[in-house]
């Protein structure tokens, strides 16, 4: 609302402006009417552009938060996405790995003549080792089979200790237990395999029969 002020002072503006305009010619009139037009036009195109200005700028900086917020919505669902499927397949990949051990240790036992008993850790699922007496072409050598730590570890004769388990699981546990029969000589093999997951460990069991082809040939 005008105050009366300010009110008698646009009065007074509009009979001054009227007083100078009855003094011109009806041509200058119209010039100094245009230039007043001009005058007011470009002020008001400077406040608009103005405010395109900072509307373009307000755009940019909401396009800018949107980026980012849909680029941690992404990222989250990637971490999710991620550990779910390292839940989903952990167990499936445990009982593949540990397929394939007891498939190694049972194609080394078969081969094998005799179970070195005094030079073996039978019935022990912590440290479990198996010596094994092996004739390859005539020759008479041994096998040693063997839980050191988290792994599996394969030794014939003089040679060095090789690990024949992945560095990406754990082997909690290998127990050898020796089957004699009038016939034939087998090992019982236990066989424990554990991984992390959700904060906690899991433990997973896995065992396996193998004859020694030799002790019946």
């Amino acid at each position: 609302m005008i105050s009366p002020r300010a009110e008698q002072k646009m009065t007074t503006l509009e009979r001054s402006i009227s007083q100078f305009l009855g003094k011109m010619e009806r041509g200058q009139k119209h010039e100094v009417l245009k230039c007043i037009c001009i005058t007011l036009i470009k002020n008001n195109m400077k406040k608009l552009t103005n405010f395109k200005k900072g509307f373009t700028l307000v755009e940019l900086l909401v396009y800018i938060a949107g980026m980012v917020g849909l680029m941690t919505v992404v990222a989250v669902m990637i971490v999710q996405i991620y550990g779910l499927y390292g839940r989903l397949t952990i167990g499936p990949r445990t009982d593949v790995i540990a397929a394939n051990t007891l498939d190694r240790i049972v194609r080394e036992i078969r081969r094998s003549e005799s179970v070195d008993v005094p030079n073996s850790v039978l019935n022990n699922l912590s440290a479990g080792a198996l010596m094994l007496n092996l004739s390859d072409g005539g020759t008479n050598t041994t096998l040693l089979i063997n839980l050191s730590g988290d792994s599996i570890y394969l030794k014939e004769g003089a040679a060095q200790s090789q690990k024949f388990t992945p560095d990406n699981i754990t082997i909690s546990g290998l127990r050898f237990n020796q089957i004699v029969t009038p016939i034939s000589e087998a090992v019982h093999i236990d066989l424990a395999v554990s991984y992390f997951l959700d904060g906690a460990t899991t433990t997973k069991s896995y065992s396996s029969v193998a004859i020694l082809r030799g002790s019946y040939q």
